[in-house]
C-alpha cells in the first residue's frame, strides 16, 4: 500500500477491523474515504428501534473513525429499505439467460423474506451491501446531505444511534455524508446488467 494514495473502503459490516488497522497505522486516517452500508438516521433501525446492526456490535470503533476525522458515506436503512425484490425485479432476474444461476440469485434474495414480513411488515424483502458498491458507481442516483454525525456510547436507551446535526445546533464539521435516497429503477437496472455478465462469464452451465 503506498501511504501517499487516497482509497475507498466499501464496508458492509461493523467498524471494528477498520478502526484496529487505523489504530495500528494512524498514518493512514487522511488517506481513506469510507462508504458504509450501516447506520438509521430518519427511519427505525433493525435490531432496536434507534440501532442498525451494523453500527450496534461496536458503535465505539464507528466513532473512532469519526473522531480520527476518516469521512464516512453512510448507506443507511433509509435508503436499503427502499430498495426492494419485487415481483417485477424477480421477474427481470428470471430472464436472464441461464436458468440455473438466475434460480440461484431469486433464492438468495427471498432468504429473508419472511423475516421481514413478519418483523418489519415488508412485503418484498430490501437488498442492502450491494446498494454500498452501487454508490461507488453511480453516486449521482443518491440524493445525500453532508452532516456531522456522532455515535451514541453511552446511553442506556439510545446505545448504538446515529445522532446526525441535521439543524447544525452544536456546531461540528460536516464529517459524514449521509445518504436519504436512491434512485432504485437506476439501481436495478445496473444490478441485472451486472447478473446478466455473472450469467455469461461465470463458468455457469
Amino acid at each position: 500500500m503506498q501511504q501517499d494514495s487516497l482509497f475507498t473502503i466499501v464496508s458492509t459490516a461493523s467498524f471494528t477491523n477498520i478502526a484496529q488497522f487505523i489504530k495500528a497505522y494512524p498514518e493512514y486516517a487522511s488517506k481513506i474515504k469510507l462508504v458504509s452500508m450501516a447506520g438509521n438516521f430518519k427511519t427505525i433501525g433493525n435490531i432496536l428501534p434507534w440501532s442498525e446492526f451494523n453500527v450496534l456490535i461496536d458503535p465505539e470503533a464507528c466513532q473512532y473513525l469519526l473522531d480520527m476525522k476518516i469521512h464516512i458515506t453512510f448507506i443507511p436503512l433509509d435508503v436499503t429499505h427502499t430498495v426492494l425484490f419485487t415481483p417485477d425485479v424477480e421477474s427481470r432476474i428470471k430472464s436472464i439467460s441461464n436458468a440455473k444461476f438466475s434460480t440461484l440469485i431469486i433464492n438468495l434474495l427471498n432468504f429473508f423474506k419472511d423475516t421481514y414480513k413478519s418483523v418489519f411488515k415488508f412485503d418484498f424483502p430490501p437488498l442492502h451491501d450491494p446498494v454500498a458498491v452501487y454508490y461507488l458507481l453511480n453516486p449521482n442516483a443518491f440524493e445525500t446531505e453532508n452532516v456531522h454525525v456522532s455515535i451514541e456510547t453511552k446511553g442506556e436507551f439510545t446505545f448504538g444511534a446515529c445522532c446526525a446535526d441535521w439543524f447544525k445546533q452544536f456546531g461540528g464539521a460536516e464529517n459524514c455524508t449521509v445518504c436519504l435516497k436512491v434512485d432504485v429503477e437506476a439501481f436495478w437496472n445496473e444490478m441485472i446488467k451486472s447478473l446478466e455478465v455473472c450469467a455469461v462469464n461465470g463458468g455457469w452451465k
